[in-house]
């Protein structure tokens, strides 16, 4: 029961498991706070009195810091354990085995993409198509207007976009056969990148394919 002319304020009580401890206890005191007891002794005495109940606080701190300690102790251990849960939680990358498959994600056009556990290509094709319906002639494609990228992975949610190795911005072709013989070049420089299913990971990327610290099942770093 609270002293009589005295109330609690103690909702910012809490732990946030593995990260943060808080145990906060403020009191206010009123105007019918009755003090009339301690009224009656000498300005000495309530002095003694006070230090002493100053001193009784102390150590009564210095007990919370010891349990405050071991809850340090108890909750690097719950963050470990989270931690180990998230790598386990990491979900493997989905992707094609090295074979091309068409790009869905092209909406406007047409595409094809290749990847294997540690990169991606994509190439995207858009057409400029002439629409003669009135003269009720064929509908003629003007250009070709041409993307590619070559991506890592990234199976870790910290990173939720793509490494960018190589990229061609937007190329328009007024020949669909230059267009094709330019993609494949490009094809061909980065076939190296799709022989394995999992093949070595570049150091500068290494972060990517790791989860708190430690590199995820499957994958090597390269020398």
């Amino acid at each position: 029961m609270n002293p009589k002319g005295f109330y609690y304020c103690d909702s910012s009580d809490y732990v946030h498991h593995g990260r943060e401890l808080q145990i906060l206890r403020r009191i206010f005191p009123e105007n019918k706070s009755d003090i009339s007891d301690l009224a009656l002794l000498s300005k000495d005495m309530l002095t003694t009195m006070f230090n002493e109940s100053k001193a009784c606080e102390d150590s009564i701190l210095k007990q919370a810091e010891e349990i405050a300690l071991e809850w340090e102790k108890q909750a690097i251990y719950t963050r470990l354990l989270e931690m180990a849960m998230g790598y386990k939680d990491t979900p493997a990358i989905i992707h094609t085995s090295n074979a091309w498959v068409k790009n869905s994600k092209n909406l406007y056009g047409y595409g094809m993409m290749r990847s294997n556990a540690v990169y991606m290509m994509t190439w995207n094709v858009n057409e400029l198509v002439e629409h003669d319906a009135l003269r009720k002639r064929p509908d003629k494609t003007m250009a070709w207007y041409l993307t590619w990228n070559v991506n890592a992975q990234t199976p870790d949610s910290r990173y939720p976009y793509k490494a960018v190795i190589a990229h061609g911005p937007k190329k328009r072709f007024s020949d669909k056969a230059t267009m094709w013989r330019y993609l494949n070049r490009r094809i061909k420089t980065y076939d190296n990148l799709f022989t394995e299913i999992s093949p070595p990971v570049p150091k500068k990327y290494a972060n990517r394919f790791s989860v708190n610290g430690l590199l995820l099942p499957g994958y090597k770093i390269a020398e």
